[in-house]
């Protein structure tokens, strides 16, 4: 069995971020990248075992209920871009919560981080 050199993708996608940059770090060290890039225009198709080596080191680094979800899937770039496609629209949804829920938060003697920046940058002019 092999080694996992960073964390697996978690099932919720909270970790997409940190997993995809180490994947393409790891892809890249291996000279695999292209397996996931998109594909170069008069490039040739990609070798099987680059191919088959770059899908081993993705589905070795995914949840396993992610892995038995894409059991079919043997093209590594299709499988970057589903997961891709799974967890990056939870931007989308995540962040402008989470700005807001920043933004009304309530600090001591202000009522809202906007308050307290307001005063903190009027003081620095």
């Amino acid at each position: 069995m092999a080694t996992k050199e960073f964390e697996a993708l978690a099932l919720d996608g909270r970790n997409f971020p940190t997993w995809a940059m180490d994947l393409k770090v790891s892809l890249s060290l291996r000279r695999m990248y292209e397996a996931i890039a998109p594909p170069q225009e008069g490039a040739a198709p990609l070798a099987a075992p680059l191919k088959y080596n770059a899908l081993f080191i993705i589905r070795n680094h995914i949840h396993p209920d992610l892995k038995a979800k894409y059991l079919m899937e043997e093209d590594p770039r299709a499988l970057w871009l589903a997961l891709q496609t799974q967890y990056e629209q939870q931007k989308a949804v995540i962040l402008p919560e989470a700005i807001s829920e920043w933004n009304h938060l309530r600090l001591q003697d202000f009522k809202s981080v906007g308050e307290l920046n307001h005063v903190v940058h009027k003081t620095q002019c």
